[in-house]
C-alpha cells in the first residue's frame, strides 16, 4: 500500500526524492490513458507516467469495444486473436486478462473451440465440466429416459420448486408418483402452494419427463425448453442464484449462453452431448499439456511483472472491475484502481478494454471523462498490425507491418 510511504519524507525530511514515472514497456498511448486513470487515485505520489517508446514515436493502439454480452465479447476476441496471429504476432505474445479466476472458463472454452493454443498457471474447468452443464445434462437424460435417480435429484429444485429431497429421492420418476407426493406433502398447507406445486411438476415432466426428448432431436430444442416463452425459465433461476448469493450474473449467464451457442452447432442431442464429452476431454489433455507457446490466461494479479505485445482485458463491468467488495470501500477502490493500471500497462503495443453494453465500469468512463477520448480517437487513425484495409485496386488486405508512416498488407491473392 502507497499510504505507507506517503510521509517518509516527512518522517525522514534528509532524504532525496527519485520519482520513477518512466515507463520502458509500454507504447504512447497505452500509458497516457493509464496515467489517465491512475491520477483519480488521491493517495499517490503526484507525478505523469511518461512511455519512453511515445517519446521515440511509437504510439501504439488502444480500443474501447463494447458488446452485448459475454459471448459476443469473447468472440470478438478470439477472432481478433486470429487476425493478429496471421498478421505475424506469434500467440505467446498475446494475453487475455480477467479479474478473478472465476470468468476463465469461457474464453478458455472458446479459444479450444476455435483451436487457439493457451496457457494459464492455474487449471481451467471447461464449462462442460460445471454445474450449469451438469444440471442441463441431468435434465437431457431424463428427457431421453436414460436418466438415474441421482438425476432426478440434481434437478429436482434447478429452478427451486420447494420440494424435499429425501422423500423424491424415494420414488420412481414418473409424473404421476410426484404428482402422489406433492399431494400428500402439501395436504396441510394453503391452496395456492399445492397448485404452484403441481404446475411446476406438471412442466416438468412436460418438458423433460421420460421420452420427451429423443437423440436425433435438434440440440437446441433442450434450450428451447430451458428458456423461452414456454420454458421451465432457466435464465430467470441463474438470475435469482445469482442474487440470492450476491454474485455477478454475467458470467452464469455467459455460460448458458455458450453452451446454448454449441448446442445450435450441433445437429441432434446425440451429436452436442458426445461434443461435450469430447470439450472436457480436451480442456484436460490442455492442462495437462501446459502450452507455453499459447495465448496467455491470466488474473490481473497473475499478470504482475509480465508483457505482452498484445493485451485483451475483458469483463470490465460494474461489480467486476472494480471488484464489488471493494466498490464502496476509499482505500479498497483505490487498491482495484492500481490493479488495473497494472493490467493496462502489461501491453507493448495493442490493448483492447472489453466491456457489456449498459455494464461498463466507471473506470472506463473516469479514463474518457479525464481526456482519454481524445487519445482513444486518434488511435484509430493509425493503421495496426492485423487491421483490415482497403486498396482501390487490390481489394481488402489485412497490415503486416507499420514503420515510420509506411503500411505494408497482404492482399488476397498477391
Amino acid at each position: 500500500r502507497p499510504d505507507i510511504m506517503l510521509n517518509f519524507d516527512k518522517d525522514f525530511p534528509e532524504c532525496h526524492v527519485i520519482h520513477m514515472n518512466t515507463n520502458y514497456r509500454s507504447a504512447g498511448r497505452i500509458v497516457s490513458l493509464a496515467d489517465v486513470l491512475i491520477k483519480e487515485n488521491k493517495e499517490r505520489f503526484p507525478k505523469q507516467f511518461l512511455s519512453f517508446r511515445g517519446q521515440n514515436g511509437v504510439e501504439g493502439r488502444v480500443e474501447c469495444v463494447e458488446r452485448k454480452g459475454k459471448l459476443e465479447e469473447i468472440s470478438y476476441v478470439t477472432g481478433k486473436i486470429q487476425q493478429l496471429h496471421k498478421s505475424g504476432i506469434p500467440y505467446s505474445d498475446m494475453a487475455i486478462l480477467y479479474r478473478t479466476n472465476e470468468l476463465v472458463n469461457t474464453p478458455a472454452t472458446a479459444l479450444a473451440a476455435a483451436k487457439i493454443p493457451f496457457h494459464a498457471n492455474d487449471k481451467i474447468k471447461s464449462i462442460y465440466d460445471d454445474w450449469i452443464y451438469q444440471t442441463i445434462a441431468c435434465y437431457t437424460r431424463l428427457g431421453l429416459g436414460e436418466g438415474t435417480k441421482a438425476d432426478a435429484m440434481f434437478v429436482l429444485n434447478r429452478p427451486n420448486r420447494y420440494l424435499s429431497g429425501k422423500r423424491f429421492a424415494a420414488i420412481p420418476y414418473e409424473e404421476e408418483a410426484y404428482k402422489r407426493l406433492v399431494k400428500t406433502l402439501f395436504a396441510t398447507r394453503p391452496t395456492w402452494a399445492l397448485d404452484a406445486a403441481y404446475k411446476s411438476v406438471r412442466e416438468m415432466f412436460a418438458f423433460f419427463g421420460p421420452g420427451k426428448l429423443s437423440g436425433d432431436m435438434p440440440a437446441s430444442e433442450i434450450f428451447r425448453r430451458l428458456s423461452g416463452k414456454k420454458s421451465l425459465h432457466f435464465e430467470k433461476y441463474l438470475l435469482k442464484y445469482a442474487e440470492d448469493r450476491k454474485m455477478e450474473p454475467d458470467d452464469l449467464l455467459g455460460q448458458f449462453q455458450a453452451l446454448r451457442s454449441d448446442a445450435e452447432k450441433c445437429e441432434t442431442i446425440t451429436a452436442w452431448m458426445n461434443h461435450a464429452k469430447r470439450a472436457v476431454l480436451v480442456m484436460d489433455n490442455l492442462n495437462k499439456k501446459k502450452e507455453k507457446n499459447g495465448v496467455w490466461l491470466s488474473t490481473m494479479h497473475g499478470a504482475k511483472g509480465l508483457e505482452w505485445s498484445t493485451v485483451f482485458i475483458i469483463d470490465i463491468n460494474k461489480g467486476i472491475v472494480p471488484h464489488k467488495k471493494s466498490a464502496d470501500d476509499l482505500l479498497g477502490l483505490e487498491e482495484e484502481r492500481r490493479l488495473f493500471y497494472v493490467a493496462m500497462t502489461r501491453a507493448k503495443d495493442n490493448l483492447y478494454l472489453l466491456s457489456t453494453k449498459g455494464k461498463r465500469s466507471p473506470f472506463l468512463d473516469e479514463i474518457e471523462n479525464g481526456g482519454g477520448k481524445k487519445i482513444l480517437r486518434e488511435s484509430f487513425t493509425m493503421p495496426v498490425i492485423g487491421a483490415t484495409v482497403r486498396h482501390p485496386i487490390y481489394g481488402y488486405g489485412i497490415v503486416t507491418d507499420y514503420q515510420d508512416g509506411d503500411v505494408t498488407a497482404e492482399f488476397a491473392g498477391e
